[in-house]
C-alpha cells in the first residue's frame, strides 16, 4: 500500500479501493496545502474515481480558499462518493448546511466517527 504524506495529511488507497485522507494533528489547510493534497491524490488515483473518506478529526483549520478548492469541479472529478469525519458537532452542522447549499455531482455525508463513515462508504460504493 502506497502512502503519501503531505504537510497536512496522509493519503492512501486501502484494500477495499477506498481513498483515505487522514488529517495530521493541528493541520491548517490553506490553498497551498489543498493543491498539494490534490496532487497527492492524483498520484495515488492515477485517473481512477474512487469512494473517498476524509478524516478531519485532528485538523485545526481549513481556510475558506481551501474549502472552495476542495469543493471545486477540478477536485470533484476524482470523487465518486465522499464521507467526511468531523467530530465537532457545531462544525458538522455547519458542514451539513454547506453541503446542502452547494450541490455536488457526488454523494457526500458527514459523520462523527471514522467507523460510521467507512461503513457508509462500503454500503454505498
Amino acid at each position: 500500500m502506497d502512502k503519501i504524506i503531505t504537510q497536512t495529511e496522509e493519503s492512501w488507497i486501502d484494500e477495499n479501493d477506498i481513498m483515505i485522507h487522514l488529517s495530521r494533528p493541528n493541520a491548517v489547510h490553506g490553498i497551498e496545502q489543498a493543491h498539494e493534497n490534490f496532487e497527492a491524490a492524483n498520484e495515488l488515483l492515477q485517473g481512477r474515481c474512487l469512494p473517498t473518506l476524509t478524516d478531519l478529526t485532528h485538523c485545526k483549520k481549513v481556510t475558506s480558499e481551501a474549502r472552495d478548492f476542495y469543493a471545486s469541479d477540478e477536485n470533484a472529478k476524482n470523487l465518486q462518493i465522499l464521507a467526511m469525519v468531523v467530530p465537532n458537532p457545531v462544525a458538522r452542522i455547519i458542514g451539513t448546511f454547506f453541503t446542502r447549499l452547494n450541490s455536488s455531482p457526488y454523494k457526500i455525508k458527514l459523520f462523527a466517527k471514522y467507523d460510521e463513515a467507512y461503513k457508509w462508504l462500503m454500503a454505498n460504493k
